[in-house]
């Protein structure tokens, strides 16, 4: 992975959120669950406005955006991808 891409955010595709911790936030994402630093997504605010609200009125949001080197370590992307 060059230097460029640990600077680079994509957005990742998330078949549920499971639950949020302090720090961290639990998702799944092609059948396998992992935890996500709440620092390391741009779209935090929109996915905790999601998790806050009952499942009935909440705001579809079915992505994460992080940074590149995460998706590849997480194994979400490949790195030539």
């Amino acid at each position: 992975m060059s230097f460029s891409d640990k600077n680079e955010w994509t957005g990742i595709a998330v078949d549920r959120f499971i639950r949020k911790s302090k720090a961290a936030i639990l998702v799944e994402v092609e059948g396998s669950e992992e935890w996500v630093a709440q620092s390391q997504i741009d779209n935090l605010d929109d996915i905790l406005k999601h998790l806050e609200r009952p499942t009935s009125e909440s705001a579809k949001v079915d992505e994460i955006v992080v940074p590149k080197w995460l998706v590849v370590e997480n194994g979400w992307e490949d790195e030539d991808d």
